[in-house]
């Protein structure tokens, strides 16, 4: 059941669709976020390249921590990617995917140790909760292994490579 069909005609309808509203500005406003981070990331090294005088290859080589804040960049348009699909799962009724995802999507941020990001998605998610009513718990025992693996395959492999740049970046430390 979707929050437009939940509410009936008169003044509901305008709260739900005002909500609605609301709730596709702030997925806009995270994928955006999400969207720009590599061009952010490319300034700040392209930055630091040219105040030590070197090209961006030699800095990236140089530089493991600044490698490493590139990599984890590059991967944000990927997770704005997955919550576009959850938002459009969301419309059709699909709630396990968002949940699942967004869930797990979380974790990745945490490991990624980017307190902005972690506020901006976990304010998302707690939003869609929020609105939608949704069981969290409930959602996440329903789903059986295969499904975690189907329906968040991609988070598994952002997962992945954070741990992969958080291992290293204690391994540079």
């Amino acid at each position: 059941m979707t929050l437009k069909n939940y509410y009936k005609n008169g003044k509901e309808g305008v709260i739900a669709m005002t909500i609605n509203d609301k709730l596709n500005r702030y997925f806009m406003l995270v994928k955006g976020a999400l969207a720009i981070a590599p061009i952010l990331a490319y300034f700040y090294v392209s930055v630091s390249a040219s105040m030590m005088q070197s090209s961006l290859q030699d800095i990236l080589a140089l530089n493991p921590s600044l490698t490493i804040i590139f990599i984890t960049s590059m991967i944000n348009p990927y997770i704005a990617y997955l919550i576009g699909i959850g938002q459009k799962k969301l419309e059709t009724g699909e709630y396990e995917f968002l949940v699942l995802n967004m869930t797990l999507i979380m974790v990745a941020l945490c490991l990624s140790q980017n307190v902005f990001y972690i506020f901006m998605v976990g304010f998302l998610f707690y939003q869609t909760v929020r609105i939608y009513r949704l069981e969290v718990g409930k959602i996440l025992k329903s789903i059986t292994l295969k499904q975690y693996f189907s329906i968040g395959g991609g988070s598994f492999i952002v997962i992945f490579i954070y741990m992969l740049c958080l291992f290293i970046s204690f391994r540079i430390s």
